[in-house]
């Protein structure tokens, strides 16, 4: 599967809405600053059609491997979630794995 880059990306969806890769640069460097300021607020984002960026707390956890007791303090994880709209979209294209 191939990978698109982000000037991919960008120049894709500059020639789709018709503007410069420039402005659509520009936001996608602006939906990206408020996913992580929203996620380090503890804020959930919801991007519709695409999916949840979701900020979750995993508490603090005491593991004893070989008789040693570590402890992992508590973190904030980012997790995404598909939206079943776009889930649904991939499941049923082909995948060309050239």
């Amino acid at each position: 599967m191939k990978t698109v880059s982000h000037k991919e990306l960008v120049a894709t969806v500059a020639a789709k809405l018709q503007r410069q890769p420039a402005d659509i640069d520009k936001l996608l460097g602006a939906l990206v600053q408020v996913i992580e300021r929203s996620a380090a607020e503890g804020e959930d984002v919801c991007v519709p059609a695409f999916g949840n960026f979701e900020t979750r707390v995993i508490d603090e956890r005491v593991i004893v491997q070989n008789g040693h007791r570590y402890l992992y303090p508590p973190r904030a994880v980012l997790k995404f979630n598909v939206s079943s709209l776009l889930a649904r979209q991939v499941r049923f294209h082909p995948v060309n794995k050239s």
